[in-house]
């Protein structure tokens, strides 16, 4: 994040100072850092479904579930419906 916002204000900054394909690298930077942030967050989302279910696997509670995975209340039952 902090990234993302250091480089905008680059870009903003620098509008006058930048060649027109410099400014164009800066924004496919910031495009790419997004996207390396969104799979990040989508690979840590199925990290925690997949420790939920050998929880429940092992007889795991809802609430143990929710308490060692981040994962709502809400998510940690429908993972149980499936493993069960």
């Amino acid at each position: 994040m902090a990234q993302n916002y250091l480089a905008a204000l680059i870009l903003g900054f620098s509008a006058r100072i930048l060649a027109p394909e410099q400014k164009e690298r800066l924004r496919r930077v910031l495009e790419m850092t997004e996207l390396l942030r969104e799979i990040e967050q989508e690979v840590r989302r199925e990290e925690r479904q997949e420790i939920a279910e050998r929880l429940f696997r092992d007889g795991a509670s809802v609430s143990h579930v929710v308490r060692w995975t981040g994962l709502s209340e809400k998510e940690a039952e429908e993972i149980r419906k499936k493993v069960n």
